[in-house]
């Protein structure tokens, strides 16, 4: 399923957000840094990067990460 250029926004702005969060990371000391923050920043980064990458490709996205879409950006 191929997104609308509004869902596309969306999840490039999530991006946006989510390399900032990771920016805000290394910008703390080892001992002070979340323990789980930067994998679940990395892991929704890559999931959304893929999603986008292959919406613009026009390629289809599978059921789960299309749902994945709608309920994160509905």
């Amino acid at each position: 399923m191929a997104f609308e250029t509004k869902t596309k926004l969306k999840i490039e702005k999530r991006i946006s957000e989510l390399k900032t969060i990771q920016s805000d990371y290394f910008k703390t000391k080892k001992s002070e840094r979340p323990s789980e923050g930067l994998d679940t920043a990395r892991e929704e980064l890559n999931r959304l990067k893929t999603i986008l990458a292959n919406s613009y490709r026009g390629r289809e996205n599978s059921q789960e990460d299309t749902d994945f879409v709608n309920s994160t950006f509905a």
